[in-house]
């Protein structure tokens, strides 16, 4: 072997234990730092500062050359770690394994990630509400079949704070428990958005199959896994995790699915960067009010990214309008907005400031 081998791999060695070295001074500074947390009554993690690590980390290795992806990978992993010395964080999602949002969660905390599922989305708000759980993870809106209304009620009334977002493409195969032709399968059993969005491909291929609904696609995975002739619409990651046999994939009959999922805690995130605001307002059912209501926004160019109507419990024909607008509510042009529509709005909420999903 040659010598210069040599003294590249040496190098390398060097370098190996430089960063094992600082490695264990970051962790101990992260154990550090989670008493002094605790002392003061903070809570162990905090989103916008974790946002702020991964996009900074992201930064230096592009001047460098390095793959952006690489490194967010890599720094997951140290993160996740560090936030396990400063205490135990538990994120509740809506389940059962093998769902979307438990993908959404991995995606968003990592893959090591000490995650409950729940059987309903309430029950994911309850665990958080209760401190069973530092975070919950719940799909809001799907690209196609729009936004999720009970997510939106739990959102009003509860005080809960929106502290991120993920959003994903969904993509779905049809699975089974053994390699049945397509031919064969006489029931198809998934979550009625899944049906909804693989009709073409059920028609075209298995149209004398009974449709089934259940409660989630990776439902659908558990129970098609002891029947015969039988199938599930669900994810990859879910087909795998129950041991099915992957029949078809990219079933979907349109394939600009996405769905937007929130990460929500007891306390606010810190202020970063490219920061999302989510607000929910009424208004007097008056002529023009909404038009009003809208106007501080538009007068300082705030730009409003999603507005949506929901009914108002209780109050019938009477609605609340939830929106989305660029930039943190501590900033002072959306400060003022949102001073200006407290004296027109009959009630108004802040959900919530946290990272703009990238």
């Amino acid at each position: 072997m040659s010598e210069e081998v040599e003294k590249l791999r040496m190098r390398i060695d060097e370098i190996d234990a430089e960063l094992v070295k600082l490695l264990c001074e970051r962790f101990s500074i992260a154990k550090k730092l989670g008493e002094t947390k605790q002392k003061l009554g903070l809570p162990s993690v905090d989103i916008g500062r974790r946002t702020r690590v991964l996009r900074n980390v992201e930064r230096l290795g592009g001047k460098g050359g390095l793959e952006p992806a690489l490194l967010r990978s890599i720094f997951e992993l140290i993160l996740a770690h560090s936030e396990k010395l400063q205490g135990r964080t538990r994120i509740a999602y809506l389940g059962p394994k093998g769902t979307f949002c438990m993908d959404a969660v991995e995606k968003f905390f990592g893959s090591s990630a000490d995650s409950m599922a729940q059987r309903e989305v309430l029950d994911v708000f309850k665990a958080v509400r209760e401190g069973e759980a530092t975070f919950g993870v719940v799909p809001v809106e799907n690209s196609l079949e729009g936004v999720y209304g009970l997510v939106l009620d739990a959102l009003v009334e509860s005080d809960l704070k929106i502290v991120g977002e993920v959003i994903l493409p969904v993509s779905h195969c049809l699975a089974s428990a053994k390699r049945w032709t397509l031919g064969r399968i006489k029931s198809v059993y998934s979550h009625p958005q899944a049906l909804a969005q693989c009709g073409r491909f059920l028609h075209d291929y298995v149209g004398k199959a009974k449709r089934k609904e259940v409660s989630s696609t990776a439902k659908a995975a558990m129970i098609v896994k002891r029947m015969k002739y039988a199938a599930a619409i669900c994810s990859k990651s879910a087909a795998n995790l129950y041991g099915l046999k992957i029949l078809a994939t990219n079933i979907e009959d349109d394939q600009n699915n996405y769905t937007r999922f929130i990460v929500f805690s007891r306390q606010a995130a810190s202020r970063t960067e490219n920061a999302k605001s989510s607000i929910v307002f009424s208004v007097k059912h008056v002529p023009g009010a909404l038009h009003k209501a809208l106007t501080p926004f538009a007068s300082r160019n705030i730009n409003l990214t999603k507005i949506e109507s929901r009914p108002v419990k209780g109050q019938p024909w009477e609605y609340a309008f939830f929106v989305d607008l660029q930039g943190h509510v501590e900033d002072q042009n959306i400060s003022d907005a949102l001073r200006e529509l407290g004296n027109i709005a009959t009630r108004l909420k802040v959900l919530g400031s946290y990272p703009r999903w990238e």
